[in-house]
């Protein structure tokens, strides 16, 4: 048997939670598995399930039930006694993972001879397997053997258990067998479960869904469940000193322990228990001095322990009595700050479909003061991007407050609404079912809408020619339009393309919020930022000219570093990939752009390259919404891989191109490149019927 997955069982039968989660499971690719599900004496149909699921799958899926309660840990040790294969996986009941995840963590072992492989996992809020908030749960530094830094590392930052796989030989060696009767049994052990393998390998791609709910473990409190985090410190600490890494990782062990068994555990318990007990402080104390009576000169603590939470531990050391008065004077304090900030208006926030519109948002923000910085809002729509591990990065920088997904949806989602959207062949009829499809395409984003728009000054929406333009007018919010990327009116005026055939009637309906069209003709579009106003043959009294490259110039050299952290994942990795062959040659890169069919895309790649790359070092740069895969066809290319606007490539002084060649990107904001070839309408023409890319002559 090649793997046991193992999948504690408690009370999961509601909602399809369980159903989904072992759906995920028995159609895993991986070959020669089983799946050891342990009922943990639930009171609900969670057993009835599992039992179905065996019969459903003999031989794959045995279903196991355990006469008392133990919790997680206890299942676990059920399934661990009963499990046959060389791997073992765990997974949360609750959660799901993708069709391929353990085969390939699997083959991640096998190719380099690893005892442990982990892997990322998403955030998601629904049943999907759509991409949630992706979770980096590993690093890359802590890959390989595993030396004492490398141990270190994991000690400090070693992710969750679920996403990964251990050699069952090594569980059994050392005796790696759950506690049982508490929560937080993986914290326990999770130093124990990396630290006696010799190799650690990691895939950097979520494949596992963690699910967020209410009735999430990680969103219960009590006093039972601070308990048990302290005894898991206490078991972590046990464990240490059992298997003989205590003396070697005192530093990382003491940090974690305090972390795991007096922070974590006192700024739980103070805002989410009631009563607050003094009794329990003053134990919660106690236990941290006997362990580790000099905690607050460890060098981790110090340097990762924010100031104001030493000032409150420090309190609570000398007088647990003082700690609990000042903790509710203070806390009163914020909440009530927090009541009356409640009910002001926030200062602002952008709304971006694309990583170009994020770029522009960031840049924004960076013209600002310093002391404005923090108090916007970015807002990202999956409806056309997945960001991947993007809003994490952004959260990372603190330009802005908050990051917000969107899971806007289009017209086609919405029966209903796409009723609305058929051609009459007659205009009246036709603009009267325009009205109703615009009311209830806006209406239809409400549950979807992430934020209330309303407790916002400034409103700031790239493309609102997306549902979300429709939602503001629908809710009669008043917002700034950005022009989409660098001068598109210019070269496509959308909403008189869009609008063609008695323009000016539904303009001024638009004006009168009976039907909504783009780019300032709407009633609640206060007015439109465009790069060059004296470049549009079509203007708008609203339309406000804000420079793209005077935004670019005003950010201060300090704070180009944060264009770099937040856009691009790996730029030294670039860098090698330009110096990697051919030092000498000629280096042109050409830009994608997602026009046409894949094929008729691959075949435009080879007549540029043809035509302008000939004998030179070709370089690719996939626009972020182009899926075809050019490393695969265009061999001798080099694929500049990332999803990050072009004009990031500016901040990386090393980065040089001889020529940039671009399809229907404007390249103007280019600075990397000697000489920029912008192909447009003329070269588009040999590939598809000119109308669809001359929308501003037909107009």
């Amino acid at each position: 048997m090649v793997l046991s997955i193992i999948v504690p069982v408690y009370n999961m039968a509601s909602d399809g939670k369980l159903n989904f989660c072992l759906d995920s499971l028995v159609a895993q690719t991986v070959r020669d598995y089983e799946i050891i599900a342990v009922d943990d004496c639930s009171t609900d149909d969670s057993l009835k399930i599992l039992e179905d699921y065996e019969h459903r799958y003999p031989g794959k899926f045995k279903a196991l039930h355990s006469e008392e309660n133990h919790h997680q840990g206890g299942a676990k040790n059920i399934g661990l006694k009963k499990a046959t294969g060389d791997w073992i996986g765990f997974i949360d009941a609750d959660d799901w993972i993708t069709p391929d995840m353990y085969e390939r963590l699997i083959m991640r072992a096998q190719v380099t001879g690893a005892d442990v492989v982990g892997c990322d996992y998403s955030y998601v809020y629904e049943h999907t397997f759509k991409a949630g908030d992706p979770v980096p749960n590993s690093k890359r530094d802590q890959t390989g053997v595993l030396d004492h830094d490398k141990k270190a590392s994991l000690i400090m930052d070693g992710g969750s258990l679920c996403v990964k796989i251990f050699r069952r030989n090594t569980i059994i060696e050392n005796n790696l067998f759950f506690p049982e009767d508490i929560f937080y049994e993986d914290n326990a052990l999770s130093n124990s479960y990396l630290l006696t393998a010799k190799r650690f390998e990691y895939i950097e791609e979520p494949l596992y869904y963690y699910y967020q709910h209410d009735s999430s473990t990680v969103h219960s409190f009590s006093e039972k469940r601070c308990r048990d985090r302290m005894a898991a410190g206490d078991i972590m600490l046990s464990e240490a000193k059992r298997l003989g890494f205590y003396d070697e990782f005192r530093d990382e062990i003491e940090y974690k322990y305090t972390l795991l068994y007096f922070i974590n555990t006192l700024f739980t318990y103070m805002p989410c228990v009631k009563p607050i007990k003094l009794s329990f402080i003053k134990e919660l104390c106690d236990g941290l001095k006997k362990a580790f009576p000099r905690f607050e000169e460890n060098r981790y603590y110090i340097e990762k322990t924010n100031a104001e939470e030493k000032k409150l531990i420090s309190m609570a050391m000398i007088s647990p009595k003082l700690f609990v008065r000042y903790y509710r004077l203070l806390w009163g304090y914020r909440n009530l700050r927090k009541k009356v900030a409640s009910n002001s208006k926030k200062e602002r926030i952008y709304v971006c479909h694309t990583f170009y519109h994020a770029y522009i948002a960031v840049v924004k923000e960076l013209n600002r003061p310093k002391s404005e910085r923090g108090k916007a809002t970015l807002v990202l729509s999956t409806m056309s991007n997945d960001f991947g591990t993007f809003p994490d990065r952004v959260r990372r920088s603190g330009i802005f407050e908050d990051v917000l997904m969107f899971d806007e949806k289009p017209d086609e989602f919405f029966p209903l609404v796409m009723l609305f959207h058929k051609d009459k062949k007659n205009i009246v009829l036709n603009l009267l079912q325009r009205i109703i499809y615009t009311k209830l395409l806006g209406r239809s984003q409400k549950k979807y809408v992430p934020v209330n728009f309303k407790k916002y000054r400034d409103i700031y929406v790239f493309c609102d020619s997306d549902p979300i333009g429709y939602y503001l007018n629908y809710k009669k919010i008043k917002y700034h339009a950005v022009e989409d990327g660098l001068d598109t009116i210019k070269y496509c005026d959308d909403a008189r393309y869009g609008n063609r055939g008695h323009f000016e009637l539904k303009a001024l309906m638009a004006k009168m919020n009976l039907i909504f069209i783009e780019n300032g003709y709407s009633k609640y579009c206060i007015d439109m930022e465009v790069n060059d106003i004296a470049s549009l043959k079509y203007k708008l009294d609203n339309y406000v000219e804000v420079k793209r490259s005077t935004l670019f110039k005003g950010i201060r050299d300090e704070d180009r570093h944060y264009l770099l952290d937040i856009f691009m994942e790996d730029s030294e990795k670039l860098l090698s990939q330009i110096g990697s062959k051919d030092p000498g040659k000629r280096k042109v890169m050409i830009l994608s752009d997602p026009v046409c069919d894949l094929e008729t895309r691959k075949r435009m790649m080879r007549d540029i390259i043809n035509e302008y790359a000939k004998d030179a070092q070709v370089f690719i740069k996939p626009h972020p919404r182009d899926v075809v895969d050019y490393s695969e066809d265009f061999k001798d290319c080099i694929i500049i891989k990332g999803r990050f606007p072009m004009e990031v490539l500016n901040e990386i002084p090393q980065f040089k191109m001889d020529t940039v060649v671009s399809i229907l990107t404007v390249v103007d904001a280019i600075e990397f490149a000697d000489n920029r070839i912008f192909l447009g309408a003329d070269f588009m023409d040999r590939y598809e019927d000119p109308s669809v890319h001359r929308q501003n002559e037909v107009i």
